[in-house]
């Protein structure tokens, strides 16, 4: 016979559970979504802690990295996995490539290959990190490895830590903030960068001392450029920015004893009007429409009838 479910029990003594008490445990535990995969020291379940399925062949030590392949329960299918994908999304996990950039999860448990486990999709956790330079503050996947990220002058992955500049250091990173760096370089390419082109651009760094950046060493670039903005002459100083798509763009740029033809990042040489042979001053029409005036028409001095002045 079962026990009175509001009975309290004592050390040794036997335990006769009753079905309103199981019942009532199950409702317990249908609120705590954290108790449904087993208890996972140091995190709490949140939006950035969903389910990952180890699909790369191997299995998953903790603090690995997956490519985003996929999701494992489709949503549009029915409303039982509909309600299964608002509770929880469970993702297929992949080997890293070389396109992975920002979509990838660091496993917070060891995952066996095939199986479920939990994985952070997004914020601050704890990775390895094998460096190449000493001076990388940024981390990305590594094409075809899943147990480590490798440094880097720019990745989708802010290294906030690390425990050293070797191979496979301990590292605290911030991932899944959706772009938004900056950094200063060099075009350094043998002709003009052409608007609506790709280029490599070489980064340069500022140090605390000085407010003008400092060449790295060893050089580190940035491939792939989008360049959106006006020719750009060789040996420019350039600005470029990440952006939520995870590419880079071009900025602004200049060229030290160059001729300034740029105004915040428009080439004023492609206004209509602009004539580089003769001295001229921008302004406006009577329609209020940007327009290109040469001071020798505009300004020149007249003659009056009276007295022979100037006016």
């Amino acid at each position: 016979m079962a026990m009175d479910p509001r009975q309290n029990v004592r050390p040794g003594d036997k335990l006769r559970i009753a079905a309103e008490q199981v019942n009532f445990l199950n409702g317990l535990m249908r609120q705590d979504t954290g108790f449904k995969s087993g208890s996972l020291d140091g995190y709490e379940p949140g939006k950035n802690i969903i389910l990952a399925r180890n699909s790369t062949g191997a299995d998953l030590p903790r603090w690995g990295v997956m490519l985003i392949s996929g999701i494992e329960i489709d949503p549009a299918t029915d409303d039982t996995r509909r309600r299964s994908f608002e509770e929880m999304p469970c993702i297929t996990g992949a080997k890293p490539n070389a396109t992975t950039g920002g979509k990838f999860v660091i496993a917070v448990e060891p995952i066996k290959d095939g199986k479920i486990g939990r994985v952070c999709a997004a914020g601050i956790v704890q990775a390895k990190v094998s460096f190449s330079s000493a001076s990388h503050t940024r981390a990305k996947p590594k094409d075809d490895t899943v147990g480590h990220l490798e440094s880097a002058a720019d990745g989708p992955a802010e290294i906030l830590w690390s425990g050293g500049t070797g191979s496979e250091q301990w590292a605290l990173i911030r991932f899944g903030g959706g772009g938004g760096q900056l950094r200063v370089g060099k075009y350094t390419g043998s002709s003009a960068w052409a608007l609506g082109d790709c280029a490599t651009v070489t980064l340069w760094k500022r140090t605390e001392e000085y407010c003008s950046p400092t060449a790295i060493d060893p050089p580190e670039t940035v491939e792939n450029v989008v360049n959106l903005s006006y020719d750009v002459p060789a040996d420019s100083w350039v600005v470029i920015g990440q952006l939520s798509d995870e590419k880079w763009y071009l900025l602004e740029s200049g060229k030290e004893g160059s001729c300034r033809q740029t105004i915040g990042g428009e080439d004023i040489t492609k206004w209509t009007g602009w004539d580089a042979t003769k001295v001229q001053l921008l302004g406006h029409d009577a329609s209020g429409c940007l327009k290109w005036f040469d001071v020798a028409d505009e300004c020149e001095p007249s003659t009056s009838g009276q007295g022979g002045g100037a006016t």
